[in-house]
């Protein structure tokens, strides 16, 4: 279930023009971005690493890899070819939502990526 809603969120976003879109109000969606990646990073121990590839299925114990590119649109998967923390965050993103359809406890942590979804799907990026 989990992993249906993320698929579908992410086709939907039109990745061709991503980018050409956006305000400057869109910085408060990076800003809680963050600020929810440094609340599960503290929580978890996690030592300081870039917030954009933090890999949190991995930081709870699922070490597995994942092939997320089936998932991928054609458009997706070129841009995300040419943005590595797009690529990093939306294969985290995946590979945590399959997971929540297996683990329910996991699904929690799906919220923290609400901020940057919500960026491309406004055309937006960072």
């Amino acid at each position: 279930m989990y992993s249906k809603i993320a698929i579908e969120r992410l086709n939907k976003v039109n990745w061709t023009t991503l980018g050409t879109a956006g305000t400057r109000e869109d910085s408060k969606l990076m800003a809680e971005y963050l600020r929810r990646m440094a609340i599960f990073s503290v929580s978890h121990n996690i030592m300081p690493q870039n917030p954009f590839v933090i890999d949190i299925a991995n930081e709870l114990g699922f070490h597995n890899n994942m092939d997320t590119e089936k998932f991928y649109s054609r458009e997706m998967l070129e841009y995300v070819n040419n943005n590595m923390y797009a690529n990093y965050l939306i294969k985290s993103y995946l590979k945590l939502s399959v997971i929540s359809d297996e683990i329910k406890d996991v699904q929690k942590y799906l919220d923290i990526y609400e901020p940057i979804l919500r960026l491309f799907e406004k055309g937006a990026h960072f």
